[in-house]
C-alpha cells in the first residue's frame, strides 16, 4: 500500500478501497470475538464503531479535497493488530485516524483560531518498557544522569495518584522499583522532578484546602525522599484563585519552571487558564521572577500551556499545549500537542515554538535529555497511558 498515491485516486475508487480496508477489519473483529474473553467484547465493539467512523470520515475528507494518505496507511494496520489480538494497538491506530480527521488538514490548527509551525526534527515514537509494571504510566521525568525514570500512575479522581520510579536497563527499558518512599499520601501526588543534587520536587493537593500550597520538595536517596517541605509560599494566591502545578527544576536546582493555573470559582474551581512561569531560589524558597511573562511571551497564549521541561543548558524548552480543558483522562487528543522552543542564552525570551509532528494523539508531559535531543512523554495507547520516547533526527 505504501506505493499507492491515495490522493490521486478518483473518489469512487477511494470509496472502494476504504470499504475494503473496513470490511477486512470487521472480518478480523468477528474472528477475534470468537477467541477472547468477555472483558474484551466491549472494547471490540468500540473498535468496530471507531472503524465505521473512520471509514465515513476518510471518504468525506477525500470528497472535500483533503489529504487522506496517512489515514489510509494507518487504517491498513487495524486488521494485523486484531489478528495478533493486540486490541489496544488496533484501537490506538483508529484513535489516531479520528484525531487526524478532527484536526483538519493542518494538525497544528487549534479550535482557538491560531496555528503553530510544525517540526519534523524528531523520529517516530518508541514505547518505553517498564518491566514489572502493567498499569498506567504518566508524567515521566528521567533523572539528568539517566539512571531513574520517575512517573505517576493514572491522573484521575477515581484513583489514588502516586509517585513511582524505575531503574534504567537501557534507553527503552527500565526495572520497576515501586512507589517513591516518603512522598505519597491519600491525596494526589504527581509530576516529579529532580535536580543534580538530588532535590526531589512534585505536586500534591494534600494541603491545598488549608494553605493553598501544592508544591513540595525533599532530598531523594535510594528510592526515598526525606526532609519533605512545601515551597513557593510567595507564589500562592491566598484566595484560592491560583494553583501551582507541573514543577520542573533546572539541573542546579536554582531555577523552578512551573505552571500557574487560574481557577474559575464560578465553575467549582476548574482551571480557566494555564501558563508557564519561572521562579528562582532565594533564601531557601522560590520566587517568581519579575520578567517571567516576558520570558514566555512567545509560549503562553489563550490556549493552555503546561508541563514545562528544560534542557540541561537552559536553552531548549519543551511543553504541552491544549486548546481545550482536559478533564481527568478524557480527550480525543485532537487538541493536544508537544512543542519545542529555543533561545540563544539563559535569561532571554524563548522563541516561537514548533510542534513536534511525529507526536500525535493524547500526549502530554515531555521530559528531555541530551539538551533536547531525546524527549520522553506519555501517550494514551489503547486503554492505557504509556511512556514513549522520540529522538532528534541526525
Amino acid at each position: 500500500m505504501n506505493d499507492i498515491n491515495f490522493n490521486m485516486l478518483p473518489n469512487h475508487l477511494l470509496r472502494t478501497l476504504v470499504a475494503c480496508i473496513f470490511f477486512v477489519s470487521i472480518l478480523g473483529l468477528m474472528a477475534g470475538c470468537k477467541s477472547v474473553n468477555a472483558a474484551n467484547h466491549q472494547q471490540l465493539q468500540q473498535i468496530q464503531q471507531k472503524a465505521q467512523m473512520a471509514k465515513n470520515g476518510v471518504i468525506e475528507r477525500k470528497r472535500s479535497g483533503g489529504d487522506v494518505s496517512e489515514m489510509l496507511r494507518l487504517m491498513s494496520q487495524v486488521k494485523p493488530n486484531i489478528d495478533n489480538k493486540d486490541f489496544d494497538k488496533a484501537e490506538a491506530v483508529l484513535d489516531e485516524v479520528l484525531s487526524l480527521l478532527e484536526t483538519g488538514d493542518n494538525p497544528a490548527m487549534s479550535s482557538r483560531g491560531y496555528s503553530e509551525n510544525s517540526s519534523d526534527a524528531y523520529g517516530s515514537p518508541e514505547v518505553v518498557n517498564i518491566k514489572g509494571y502493567t498499569e498506567d504510566a504518566m508524567e515521566p521525568f528521567v533523572s539528568r544522569d539517566g539512571k531513574y525514570l520517575f512517573f505517576n500512575n493514572l491522573n484521575d479522581p477515581k484513583v489514588n495518584t502516586e509517585l513511582l520510579y524505575a531503574e534504567k536497563i537501557d534507553e527503552l527499558n527500565y526495572n520497576f522499583k515501586g512507589p517513591v518512599k516518603g512522598v505519597n499520601s491519600s491525596s494526589l501526588e504527581g509530576v516529579p522532578t529532580l535536580d543534580e543534587n538530588n532535590k526531589f520536587c512534585f505536586v500534591s493537593t494534600r494541603e491545598f484546602q488549608k494553605t493553598r500550597l501544592t508544591l513540595f520538595c525533599g532530598d531523594f536517596n535510594d528510592g526515598e525522599v526525606t526532609g519533605l517541605h512545601t515551597i513557593g509560599k510567595s507564589m500562592v494566591n491566598r484566595n484560592g484563585v491560583r494553583l501551582n502545578m507541573g514543577p520542573e527544576l533546572s539541573p542546579d536546582g536554582e531555577t523552578l519552571y512551573y505552571t500557574e493555573s487560574v481557577l474559575d470559582t464560578k465553575s467549582g474551581g476548574i482551571p480557566k487558564s494555564l501558563n508557564i512561569k519561572i521562579a528562582t531560589l532565594n533564601n531557601g524558597d522560590y520566587y517568581t521572577v519579575s520578567n517571567s511573562d516576558d520570558i514566555f511571551k512567545n509560549i503562553n497564549t489563550d490556549a493552555l500551556e503546561y508541563a514545562p521541561s528544560i534542557s540541561k543548558d537552559g536553552l531548549v524548552l519543551s511543553f504541552t499545549r491544549a486548546s481545550e480543558l482536559i478533564v481527568g483522562n478524557q480527550s480525543s487528543g485532537k487538541d493536544l500537542r508537544i512543542l519545542v522552543s529555543t533561545r540563544k542564552s539563559p535569561g532571554e525570551a524563548f522563541g516561537v515554538p514548533e510542534e513536534i509532528s511525529s507526536i500525535r494523539g493524547f500526549v502530554e508531559g515531555p521530559t528531555m535529555l541530551d539538551n533536547g535531543n531525546i524527549i520522553y512523554f506519555h501517550k494514551k495507547d489503547g486503554s492505557r497511558f504509556k511512556i514513549f520516547r522520540v529522538t532528534r533526527n541526525n
